[in-house]
């Protein structure tokens, strides 16, 4: 559309923002406000959300991989379970399965099949840390002591996502049949 003259817009939510100004951003024209569009004939959206709102014009979503996730979970849970309750912390928190980046877990689960499983089904890295480099963080979150008989850290899925994204957690924890899951965003 850019080679034939159209008017394409260009609209990111406003954590990538910087990472835009990086980029070629010529042929396109800046859009601040999804509800107060100018004459386009397209859009471009960057954005991590699960939703946009309607929009008059043909519009693209480009989704970043950008949210991380860390899980613990009991021996043999299924994938399935794994899949609904991440799907399901996902929507909680508005943001699209597509920008899912990695799963994460404690070393111990390095070959759970619900978690391998799941990690294949959404196309993203398993990534796992020993005991001792989640004990540096678990501070920061509530403790289980039949977790910390069981791996040997009170807590596995906010330190996990806490490694994964530097820091930056997104919402609640998710606590449900067995399953944390907790989500962050890497920059």
């Amino acid at each position: 559309m850019l080679v034939s003259g159209k008017r394409v817009g260009l609209w990111c939510d406003g954590e990538f923002t910087g990472a835009l100004s990086r980029c070629d951003q010529r042929g396109f024209i800046p859009v601040s406000d999804l509800a107060r569009l100018p004459a386009l004939d397209a859009l471009i959206c960057v954005t991590l959300r699960r939703s946009l709102p309607p929009l008059p014009v043909p519009h693209w979503k480009l989704v970043p991989q950008r949210v991380v996730a860390g899980i613990g979970c009991r021996r043999d849970t299924p994938c399935a379970l794994l899949s609904t309750l991440l799907d399901r912390q996902l929507a909680a928190q508005r943001l699209d399965p597509l920008a899912l980046k990695a799963i994460g877990s404690v070393s111990l689960k390095a070959n759970e099949p619900g978690l391998r499983q799941l990690a294949h089904r959404c196309r993203v890295p398993f990534e796992t840390f020993s005991a001792e480099a989640l004990r540096e963080h678990e501070h920061r979150f509530p403790a289980s002591s039949f977790v910390r008989e069981t791996v040997g850290v009170g807590s596995v899925s906010g330190p996990v996502a806490w490694l994964l994204s530097q820091g930056n957690l997104s919402g609640e924890t998710l606590r449900e049949q067995g399953v944390t899951i907790t989500l962050g965003v890497t920059h």
